[in-house]
């Protein structure tokens, strides 16, 4: 608390001896703990509800495609939220393996 409140001091905290705290991966501790501790005040679980149902999603998905063989749009960047067809998602991971075994010189 004395390091956060030492920041008042200079005229530019973000160059001073604890302008560290200011950093993105400082802000992101802070919300991350921040978060936490909200959720289980509340008697939720530590982890967000989206990501337990992004994870969810994704085994699904998974799931549809091993066992059922079902065909349908898979969302394969859970980031954008971008859809692609079954034969663009099997065509993308025949050429990931495909790049990934071994070179030959």
């Amino acid at each position: 608390m004395e390091r956060v409140m030492a920041l008042l001091a200079f005229p530019d905290p973000s160059k001073s001896a604890v302008g560290h705290l200011l950093s993105y991966e400082q802000r992101q501790k802070v919300v991350s703990a921040l978060n936490t501790a909200i959720l289980t005040s509340q008697c939720q679980s530590k982890d967000p509800r989206l990501l337990f149902l992004l994870r969810q999603l994704a085994f699904t998905q998974s799931q549809l495609q091993e066992r059922i063989k079902l065909v349908f749009p898979v969302i394969r960047d859970f980031k954008e939220a971008t859809f692609c067809a079954m034969d663009e998602e099997k065509s993308l991971k025949i050429s990931e393996k495909e790049n990934s075994g071994p070179k030959q010189q």
